[in-house]
This record gives structure tokens, C-alpha cells and sequence, in this order.
């Protein structure tokens, strides 16, 4: 895969986890010039650890509390973050 992507994973029973894929719809439609893939999966669809690693690699180190971001470049993946990290990290995909 060419360009930039996000994977991002959330508990769908958790509001705060719901607000930011409303937060990050309304980014992708005022932003049209900035338009990474994103793809949405909810946690809990995810039977296995192996489902996991797919599309987050290092999945061990960030299970525990959602959200979940994978962000892959060209193929590779280049970020994954966590719980309180990842929420810290849309606050500033999200600004910036």
C-alpha cells in the first residue's frame, strides 16, 4: 500500500471513544487536502491476538485500554499507540 493509512480501533461501548470517530469525520470533511485511509474497526470483533497483530504488530505492549492507532506508511508500520497515549496522539492528529 502507497501513501498513509490509520487503523484505528475502538471500544464501541465507550462514548468518549465514539466522540473521536466524530471528531475525526469532521477533520476528513474540512480537510479534504489531508485524506489518509482510515479504517475503523471496534475491539471487541477481534477474537484472537493474531487478529491483532495484522494490523497492530506489537499489539502486546498496547492491549489493556482502548483506543487503539495504527498509522502505516508505504507499507510499513510506523506508529502504534495505546489507552491514554493514543488519545493524547488524536488530540493532536485532530489540531494539527
Amino acid at each position: 500500500m502507497v501513501g498513509r493509512c490509520l487503523f484505528v480501533g475502538i471500544a464501541v461501548w465507550v462514548r468518549a471513544e465514539v466522540v473521536l470517530l466524530d471528531r475525526l469525520a469532521v477533520r476528513r470533511r474540512t480537510r479534504a487536502a489531508e485524506r489518509p485511509l482510515i479504517y475503523v474497526f471496534g475491539i471487541a470483533e477481534c477474537q484472537q491476538i493474531e487478529e491483532f497483530k495484522r494490523i497492530v504488530p506489537d499489539i502486546e505492549r498496547r492491549l489493556g485500554q482502548g483506543p487503539l492507532v495504527a498509522v502505516w506508511e508505504n507499507g510499513e508500520c510506523r506508529l502504534t499507540v495505546g489507552g491514554y497515549a493514543a488519545l493524547q496522539w488524536f488530540e493532536r492528529f485532530l489540531d494539527g
